[in-house]
This record gives structure tokens, C-alpha cells and sequence, in this order.
């Protein structure tokens, strides 16, 4: 168009491509295990509460992290969610199945948390998925 317009180009104004550069100039940073820091913590001897309060997250977030630990027997699930509780939650199991954690709560009393579920399901999932 420039050539055939007897025009001058003015391509030099043009702005770089930044995000092509940002992509290539990109720094790789290395992925914190955010489950290991919550479980860190918790093994110092720090409550959920305060883990969750340190790494401005949920206490329910924290609680999901360390169900993961309490499946791999990392940590004693007696220690995080009383026996009554975990009998409580087992019976609902039976009556409802593990599928739905909402439908678990719906059914059990509302003393009863999101996390303390993921705990006893992450503790007896073995359990849950043996063939009979």
C-alpha cells in the first residue's frame, strides 16, 4: 500500500510484541506444593485455623490438604476428627454413598464439616473402592 501510494513506512513506530517477548523473557518459577506447606505447618504443631490465617486461605482449603495426608497415614485421623463424628459420617456413608460430600451434609448434623467428611472418605478410601 506504502509503495503504491508513494507513502514512507513507519513500521519502526510499531510496538513490539510484548506478550510474545513476556512469554520468552519468562523466568521459570518453581510450583509450591501447597498441600506439603499446610501439612509443614500442621506437623510444627499449628491449628487449622491458623494455618489458614498465615497463608490467607480457608480453613476448609486446609482441611482438604491435609485429607490428603490423612488418606496416605501421614496423619492420624483420630486426631483430627473425633471418633463420634467419624461413626456418624461412617453411617451416613452407608445410607447415601460416598459420591456426594453435599448430600453427606445435608443428612448429618451441622456440627459436622466439609473437611471432617473429606478426612474419614480420604481415611477409608481404600475401603470404598474394594470390589465385594
Amino acid at each position: 500500500y506504502c509503495s503504491r501510494n508513494s507513502l514512507a513506512g513507519n513500521m519502526d513506530a510499531k510496538p513490539l510484541n510484548t506478550k510474545k517477548e513476556a512469554r520468552e523473557n519468562k523466568v521459570p518459577t518453581t510450583k509450591v506444593d501447597t498441600k506439603l506447606l499446610s501439612f509443614t505447618m500442621f506437623k510444627k504443631g499449628m491449628a487449622v485455623a491458623d494455618i489458614a490465617m498465615e497463608r490467607k486461605l480457608t480453613a476448609n482449603t486446609i482441611e482438604s490438604h491435609l485429607a490428603y495426608y490423612v488418606g496416605l497415614g501421614e496423619i492420624d485421623l483420630d486426631q483430627m476428627v473425633p471418633v463420634s463424628k467419624q461413626q456418624l459420617i461412617l453411617d451416613a456413608v452407608k445410607i447415601h454413598g460416598s459420591l456426594s460430600h453435599k448430600t453427606l451434609i445435608e443428612n448429618l448434623p451441622s456440627t459436622v464439616s466439609y473437611g471432617e467428611i473429606k478426612m474419614v472418605l480420604s481415611a477409608q478410601k481404600d475401603n470404598f473402592n474394594a470390589v465385594p
